[in-house]
């Protein structure tokens, strides 16, 4: 069996790993600080994506996800102007805090909640 080498995934100074489980073959995970941040994938993309989510929920502030968000919809607009609309976020903290939002995970949720109701 052969086992790649752990890859290094370095996000903001914070180091990440994508391993291959040593028990089954084609499976990885991601780690951080030695301690597995992932669930099992096939792929290094779901990977990935689930690596830049740990590091949001755990390094990222608020005010930062939130212009995260609102520049990469504004991104998806301009690539069809005449087609596209969207609502930005507010990008005032007070306005989440009075929500009761005061974390990315919290924020999430939140609008994973409201996503279903639209």
């Amino acid at each position: 069996m052969i086992i790649a080498p752990d890859e290094k995934v370095t996000l903001f100074e914070e180091e990440f790993f994508i391993k291959q489980d040593s028990l089954k073959h084609g499976t990885l995970h991601g780690y951080h600080n030695g301690e597995c941040i992932t669930a099992s994938h096939d792929d290094k993309f779901h990977v990935l994506e689930e690596i830049v989510i740990y590091y949001e929920n755990t390094y990222m502030k608020l005010e930062h996800f939130v212009e995260n968000i609102n520049e990469g919809s504004k991104m998806w607009v301009n690539e069809d102007p005449d087609n596209r609309f969207v609502a930005l976020l507010s990008e005032d903290v007070k306005y989440w805090q009075e929500k009761g939002i005061n974390t990315v995970p919290q924020l999430r949720h939140y609008l994973d909640k409201f996503e279903v109701m639209v």
